[in-house]
């Protein structure tokens, strides 16, 4: 009897995880395609003058922000609240929603046009009319983006999601790439070409939402008209607050870096930064995109009383194959991947990248398996709790070193606080549910990261003959993870099944 239920046990675990990659394939390949154009994006501006690719930075940093602090909960609310909803109340919820989330969005933005003082904690002053004047344009456009994204998501569309959200790099590729090849931007005057590809980005967003719109409408999902009568459902105002609260620590931590790099050095340093962070964003990749499976994974396995232990060293351990190799090529080819945006990259960012893309493969393959399973477990204001506690660590981190030592003061910024953020993600892993520390998974961390500092140092000009030698010792260092059965044939397999369309998890 207790022999049958173990094997019902094991097979329902089983199936819980060969189920857990298969619907994230499209969101895995369009991401890809997108993180491609967007590089391409950033070489194409880059060639064109670090201030340039600068000021695109500064044009993502407006988006995100108006994306996170200008809307009132997003995705989560809908996700959480229109699936339980009677067909007759969606409408008039989701008409209600949307005009708080508007009466939320304009009454900040009224607030920073009419304050310019509130601008200057996250942009400099010369900066702050210009801010102005792009949120301006933006946030009526981006509102209405995160919402439509939003309802698709609760639709569980998540085909049409991954294709507007990806075809936004898409459109920025081929809208920036048509105005430089036309001469409107780098031909001009810094000013002018500034004024290109803002209203490229402008351009780029609404086609993004054209086509969720179009969707929409195609598919019959209903859209709120006008009423007279407005519904909230219960616990909305406790749950979309609470919400709201997480993704600001959560945008803290994601861009203390560069509002840092604008409050306190340039645009010209804000463009070496965004060289190096599109070559580090390939590390965290794989853990990012399927971030979005293991929550739900967990959630299966914790509903049905099954064990977590298991599932969860492998994710680990997958997160960690995965970005421990990208991360032990981008470490020790940093000067050779800069050299596509220019010789003053290979110089500038040089330092900057090599510690982004440690720090991310320190911590990345492991906070976001270790927040999954705390918060499938109903631990959800501990996480946010970890999320405040790191947004404390890093305001106080950038604004000690960056002053004193620029763009080196950002680099042992990012990486202390990714130390920070795994360490305080483990211990409430350990303690409410307590699981295996993945040994293994951090030594494969741990020996890329050596190696790749080893080799950046002593191979890091750019010659024929380092580049073998580097090449070597990324050869040489995964025959000895398989080897020593760091990793194993099967997980090479499991990894490959990420990529590759075939059955996840077979052999």
């Amino acid at each position: 009897m207790i022999s049958g239920s173990t094997t019902t046990s094991s097979s329902q675990r089983e199936e819980i995880l060969a189920r857990t990659f298969s619907g994230a394939k499209w969101m895995l390949y369009l991401s890809a395609s997108a993180l491609v154009a967007g590089f391409f994006t950033n070489v194409i501006l880059g060639r064109m003058g670090v201030e340039v690719l600068g000021f695109y930075s500064l044009l993502m940093l407006i988006v995100s922000m108006v994306q996170t602090f200008f809307v009132f909960g997003a995705s989560n609310v809908f996700v959480n609240y229109l699936p339980t909803l009677a067909t007759g109340q969606r409408p008039k919820f989701v008409l209600t929603y949307t005009l708080i989330v508007y009466a939320v969005g304009m009454s900040l933005l009224a607030i920073c046009l009419l304050f310019p003082s509130v601008l200057q904690l996250v942009f400099r002053s010369e900066l702050d009319i210009s801010a102005g004047m792009y949120l301006a344009v933006l946030v009526p456009i981006l509102l209405a983006q995160v919402l439509i994204w939003a309802i698709l998501q609760s639709e569980m569309e998540v085909t049409v999601l991954a294709f507007s959200q990806n075809a936004v790099s898409w459109f920025y590729l081929v809208n920036i790439g048509l105005m430089a090849g036309l001469g409107f931007v780098g031909a001009t005057s810094g000013a002018g070409s500034y004024d290109y590809i803002f209203t490229a980005v402008v351009l780029s967003n609404v086609l993004s939402l054209v086509i969720a719109v179009r969707y929409l409408r195609k598919e019959n999902i209903k859209v709120p008209g006008v009423s007279h009568s407005w519904f909230l459902p219960a616990g909305f105002w406790k749950f979309t607050l609470s919400v709201y609260v997480g993704t600001l620590f959560n945008f803290i931590i994601l861009n203390a870096a560069p509002v840092f790099i604008l409050r306190e050095l340039g645009l010209r340093e804000l463009g070496y930064f965004r060289a190096a962070a599109v070559f580090a964003a390939f590390v965290a990749w794989v853990p990012s995109v399927f971030d979005k499976s293991f929550y739900p994974s967990f959630c299966n396995l914790v509903s049905r009383r099954l064990p977590t232990d298991e599932a969860y060293v492998r994710f680990s351990r997958l997160n960690a194959i995965s970005s421990g190799f990208v991360a032990l090529v981008i470490i020790l080819f940093t000067r050779e991947l800069l050299g596509l945006f220019g010789k003053e990259f290979s110089d500038g960012a040089y330092f900057l990248l090599i510690m982004l893309s440690a720090g991310y493969v320190v911590s990345t393959p492991f906070i976001m398996v270790n927040f999954a399973l705390v918060t499938a477990h109903l631990k959800t204001p501990y996480t946010m709790a970890a999320y405040a506690f790191g947004a404390a660590c890093g305001v106080a981190l950038f604004s000690t070193l960056v002053p004193r030592f620029g763009l080196e003061g950002i680099a042992l910024s990012f990486i202390a606080l990714q130390v920070i953020l795994f360490a305080s993600s483990w211990v409430l892993t350990k303690y409410f549910t307590h699981s295996p520390f993945p040994g293994r998974a951090y030594l494969i961390v741990l020996c890329v990261v050596c190696v790749g500092f080893v080799g950046a140092y002593f191979f890091g000009t750019v010659s024929f003959t380092n580049a073998l030698t580097k090449l070597g010792l990324v050869v040489l260092l995964c025959a000895g993870f398989v080897a020593a059965r760091i990793v194993t044939k099967s997980e090479i397999k499991e990894v490959l099944a990420v990529v590759v369309p075939r059955k996840p998890w077979a052999g």
